[in-house]
């Protein structure tokens, strides 16, 4: 189901209203738009602010979020997006030292 989610999402048209689009918008929409686009381009670059948005305050940023790590990296390291915060806090911590590792296994340019 969460790869058929995904999948479903991928392939919608963008819609035809100009939104501010970016991990730092404050609107949830906005986004949701980034994070599509990120899992839509397979962009690796991008998981670093796909983690951080498994901190939001808003639970369908971080339901899209997951579903975009998930996608990118085949795990979820364990977080679950409608957990509590204590445990959605230990799996962050996962994919912080995840995103760490992904980063330092990086050639320097």
């Amino acid at each position: 189901m969460r790869a058929t989610l995904l999948a479903i999402l991928l392939a919608l048209p963008s819609c035809g209203k100009a939104l501010p689009v970016g991990f730092d918008q404050e609107a949830p929409d906005g986004r949701i738009h980034a994070i599509i686009e990120a899992a839509r381009r397979r962009d690796t670059s991008r998981i670093p602010d796909l983690v951080e948005q498994l901190d939001s305050d808003d639970p369908a940023v971080r339901l899209f979020a997951i579903r975009a790590l998930e996608y990118l990296t085949g795990t979820t390291l364990g977080y679950d997006y409608a957990a509590p915060l204590t445990r959605r806090e230990e799996a962050i911590a996962r994919w912080e030292q995840y995103a760490r590792d992904l980063a330092a296994a990086e050639p320097s340019p």
